[in-house]
């Protein structure tokens, strides 16, 4: 004898109708299973090579661009959600208790903003400005010469 889902009536149900029935509401918590898993991992997917490029082009000058590209590669693996011990976060590694209100970067009432990959590449263009490419230290330890992984 099953056990009657949902107060169904049990003694007027079929054990046919109740297995459709079992397997209808397996089915549904499948599904949103494997919807959650969706957006949790393109939360946290990696962007592409020409994914990249795209934010350099749009938020960083020319001369700077392979450079940049380098950096985010090594400080994130172009992953836009990702963070460090230090609480440095998105493509970039940008720390945005030093950075939050600053131009081009998020509020400091919006800092999870830092892992959008369009304001983590605008923020990382005022990084640059004001403290050059020494900032990171992916390029003061050279890591960025002869840099041809992706490239413009």
């Amino acid at each position: 004898q099953l056990a009657c889902p949902l107060d169904l009536g049990c003694h007027s149900v079929d054990k046919k109708l109740l297995k459709q029935i079992v397997f209808i509401q397996n089915m549904k918590i499948i599904f949103l299973a494997v919807a959650l898993l969706a957006l949790f991992a393109s939360s946290s997917a990696q962007l592409s090579c020409s994914d990249m490029q795209g934010l350099v082009e749009n938020y960083i000058d020319q001369n700077d661009w392979n450079n940049m590209l380098c950096i985010s590669y090594y400080e994130s693996s172009y992953i836009p959600t990702a963070q460090n011990g230090s609480g440095a976060s998105g493509l970039w590694q940008i720390m945005p208790n030093i950075w939050c209100g600053q131009p081009n970067c998020p509020s400091c009432d919006n800092t999870g903003a830092f892992f959008d990959a369009d304001a983590n590449a605008n923020c990382a263009y005022t990084v640059l400005v004001q403290q050059g490419l020494s900032a990171w230290t992916t390029y003061n330890n050279g890591d960025c010469y002869g840099w041809s992984i992706c490239t413009l």
